[in-house]
């Protein structure tokens, strides 16, 4: 049994979850439902949670409630963890509400992830899809009300990494993120971003990095607005430095720092420059 608390904003969220039978991700030992040849399993991933919300809307005149939330879902992996895998993940999140009934929903999630390893070639590919019924501090407005923001996220990413020469080794790739809003009021928004990265390797266990990320966002009409409503679209050129591998004993990981530019088109067109971490 696992306790989960969340402390929001405004307001105090504690929850219990408690694991299914064949919830563990398969790669931790979890049995799998159905093998498909010999590079092929099919898993049971699922969950329940019972949690008490304090501020469910996260306004200032706070409603409270009991949520229970089933999360069945289904796994596919194919491949193996040393050449290549690929794992597609479905979730269904239903949402029961004790007194708000009106909010009862049911929420789908998809999730890809695939890699790839040859001799001197690596390859990481992602892709998800999320729909949100949920109030955040970031998005919360007053005309929110008792009402809950429903939005869909959208993710993709593909990067690669070859190796030049023993020491040196160069990394790129495109990611994708969107923003769809289905409450009116809010604006969606699609974002692209190509970075690359030169790796150097100064130690067996760690690597230091130059590297340069391009990043263009655009923003659509708010919805639900009825007159025009001017965009801020923008563009980032960002320059860093970083470090990767075992940073400390015991602690891997990546790190960078740089320094930023955006430039934006639109309301309030301009520049700004920032560091960045």
């Amino acid at each position: 049994m696992n306790k989960v608390i969340n402390l929001k904003k405004t307001g105090l969220t504690f929850g219990i979850a408690t694991l299914l039978a064949g919830q563990v991700p398969s790669g931790v030992g979890a049995s799998p439902l159905v093998t498909i040849g010999d590079n092929a399993d099919i898993f049971f991933n699922g969950g329940v949670t019972a949690r008490y919300d304090d501020n469910i809307f996260l306004q200032n005149n706070a409603k409270s409630d009991y949520v229970f939330i089933f999360s069945p879902g289904v796994e596919l992996n194919v491949g193996n963890q040393v050449t290549g895998n690929v794992n597609l993940y479905y979730r269904e999140d239903i949402y029961r509400y004790d007194d708000f009934s009106r909010l009862d929903t049911n929420q789908s999630n998809i999730f890809l992830e695939g890699f790839m390893v040859q001799p001197r070639l690596s390859l990481r590919v992602n892709a998800s899809y999320e729909e949100l019924i949920q109030n955040t501090p970031e998005i919360i407005t007053a005309q929110t009300g008792e009402n809950l923001v429903e939005r869909d996220l959208y993710k993709a990413g593909v990067r690669g990494e070859y190796e030049i020469s023993q020491k040196t080794s160069v990394a790129t790739g495109i990611n994708y993120s969107g923003i769809r809003y289905d409450t009116i009021g809010y604006t969606d928004s699609d974002s692209i971003s190509i970075p690359v990265n030169f790796y150097y390797e100064v130690t067996p266990k760690v690597d230091l990095s130059v590297g340069y990320r391009f990043r263009n966002t655009d923003t659509k009409d708010v919805r639900g607005a009825p007159t025009y409503t001017p965009r801020a679209d923008y563009r980032d050129h960002n320059f860093n430095v970083g470090v990767r591998g075992e940073i400390l004993p015991k602690l891997q990981g990546e790190g960078r720092v740089g320094y930023q530019d955006r430039s934006f088109r639109g309301v309030g067109s301009g520049s700004r420059s920032t560091m960045s971490a």
